[in-house]
């Protein structure tokens, strides 16, 4: 489901829904996304969308553990929220010289509870196929455990916070007609933790991250023959 206003104006915007059901019961995802574009003067645009989305899904893959005679399967219900937001900019000082700068920081963090086993892989009763685990949580290993037919099996706590950002400056100048150079700069950094943090907590800690930077050149002559 979607609304939105005139494309054609200096100032338009658009709001758009998504639900889907992922095929099982209490599994879906939302995600819920706004555009905002802005023409101030001629040879300017700026352009900005974001992105706010939320997954349950009871069959996320976690794990698989080698036992003394077998392998063990783990699954679990995730619970995902992601947050992004995108900015560009599109400058033309002149029809052959422009600026664009693009810019997105990104935030998905997910968290797991009710494990199960795969039990019967080929069942088609969800009931019969997988059974459920009553696991210990070592907080100081980050690791859950579970007995089965008297061996303890163990998986990583697979809860997660990931942040991202990432942009890129391109100034480009047609100096002669077919010739071009472009100057390029991206950054990008990035962090993970493996642990559950609301959004809302890890904002400001994207900005503390430290970065790589790329720097490029690139130009081209047209010869006439």
């Amino acid at each position: 489901m979607s609304v939105g206003s005139n494309s054609a104006k200096d100032l338009s915007g658009k709001l758009n829904y998504n639900y889907i059901a992922l095929g099982m019961p209490n599994s879906k995802q939302n995600s819920l996304s706004f555009s905002l574009t802005w023409l101030p003067v001629k040879r300017l645009k700026l352009s900005a969308i974001t992105t706010l989305s939320n997954r349950q899904y009871h069959q996320q893959y976690v794990s698989s553990i080698m036992g003394s005679s077998s392998t063990e399967y783990v699954v679990g219900k995730i619970d995902r929220q992601t947050t992004s937001f995108t900015f560009r900019t599109e400058l033309y000082i002149t029809p052959e010289m422009s600026i664009q700068y693009y810019g997105s920081p990104y935030y998905s963090v997910g968290s797991y509870d009710e494990f199960r086993r795969v039990d019967q892989s080929h069942a088609h009763d969800i009931s019969e196929r997988l059974e459920q685990l009553d696991v210990s949580y070592d907080q100081a290993q980050n690791t859950y455990s579970y007995v089965n037919d008297g061996e303890t099996y163990q998986f990583y706590n697979p809860d997660f916070s990931f942040m991202q950002f990432r942009s890129n400056l391109v100034f480009r100048w047609e100096y002669k007609l077919g010739s071009t150079i472009y100057v390029v700069w991206s950054h990008d950094r990035s962090g993970w933790e493996p642990d559950y943090n609301p959004i809302g907590d890890i904002v400001g800690d994207l900005f503390g991250i430290k970065g790589g930077n790329v720097f490029m050149i690139k130009a081209n002559f047209w010869f006439s023959l």
